[in-house]
């Protein structure tokens, strides 16, 4: 039996949004002074190594909404054999359910995430690109996954979809809230 979770077509890309606009700025900006200096440390110098990183986190924001919106294959799949994360460019695939061991939920900057502990996350970062494991290994860092579901993400209750994971397990795997519910 296979279960899709879907991915919420109907988020606004906000980082996208304001992430454009600055490039656009700078860009205008940078366009109308016609200053260019080789010298590392003049503030034109800053501005475009500012508008290089800029305009990296822009293609990367836009391949995560393109994949979120135009992908028909977009999902959250739980299945008898384990997981199928395939919501953005940064999905890690099919995990099996020998290698997640907790499930947790949390709160972060107001919305409700899954956390999907898995055994050995660096395996599933192996063949993943250098941006995006940097971004991966960063998730490892702060919550000790990889695998994080965000509410905003996906257009699913985030208690039912720990309910539905810790039914459909077929190992044991612990499970904690780590929101402050008052």
């Amino acid at each position: 039996m296979e279960i899709i979770i879907p991915v919420n077509k109907r988020i606004f890309p906000v980082q996208l949004f304001v992430c454009s606009l600055i490039a656009i700025a700078i860009s205008v900006f940078l366009f109308y002074t016609r200053t260019f200096s080789l010298d590392p440390y003049t503030p034109m110098s800053i501005l475009i190594v500012l508008l290089i990183a800029d305009i990296r986190i822009v293609i990367l924001l836009a391949r995560i909404y393109i994949k979120t919106q135009f992908d028909s294959r977009a999902s959250f799949t739980i299945t008898e054999s384990g997981i199928v994360d395939n919501m953005t460019v940064l999905g890690l695939g099919k995990i099996p359910w020998e290698e997640i061991d907790d499930i947790a939920l949390d709160r972060y900057r107001g919305m409700d995430i899954s956390l999907v502990g898995i055994v050995d996350p660096d395996k599933y970062l192996l063949g993943v690109r250098p941006i995006y494991r940097s971004i991966l290994r960063g998730y490892v860092k702060k919550w000790n996954t990889p695998l994080i579901i965000s509410g905003r993400r996906v257009d699913f209750d985030m208690e039912k979809l720990r309910d539905l994971l810790l039914s459909h397990s077929t190992s044991t795997i612990n499970s904690h809230d780590l929101r402050d519910i008052e």
